[in-house]
């Protein structure tokens, strides 16, 4: 079987959007939430997840990233959760378009290591691993998905 691959842009349009969180669908291009590539294996299958933050697209792709692991999705928080979060650094998002100026976005994800920015399908994989037996003894952390942008403030 061989591996799709995806083509990423290295930089994007200069482009703005007034309103936060921002649309997806006017943007050029549209961020990319689903890894056709990305196959479950059945990691979450027959665990409930609780996904927040579904405007910024990663919500999205996190979404579509748990369904093919088997997870159903839920609104409704449970006890004796744990608790971690994925920082992700710069990410193809409405968010990026509606927040930043049109000639900072043109350059987006340019000035760090991977030398673009991220796709939102490209962060989901974290949150699986996170959400999944795999992390049964991680609690109380951060996953930085960032491209290799380490910030110190």
């Amino acid at each position: 079987m061989s591996k799709q691959v995806i083509t990423q842009p290295i930089a994007f349009p200069a482009q703005h959007q007034e309103e936060q969180p921002g649309l997806e669908w006017p943007m050029n291009p549209r961020p990319i939430f689903d890894y056709p590539g990305y196959i479950g294996s059945g990691r979450l299958r027959d665990q409930v997840a609780l996904i927040t933050g579904g405007d910024s697209c990663i919500g999205r792709a996190v979404a579509a990233a748990f369904a093919k692991e088997g997870a159903n999705l839920s609104i409704a928080a449970k006890q004796g959760i744990r608790v971690n979060a994925v920082a992700p650094g710069p990410a193809w998002t409405p968010l990026t378009v509606s927040t930043y100026p049109p000639e900072e976005v043109k350059f987006w994800g340019t000035n760090i290591t991977m030398g673009r920015a991220a796709q939102p399908f490209e962060i989901a994989p974290a949150y699986v691993y996170l959400a999944a037996n795999d992390s049964v003894y991680v609690t109380g952390q951060v996953l930085h998905v960032n491209g290799g942008k380490i910030r110190y403030t």
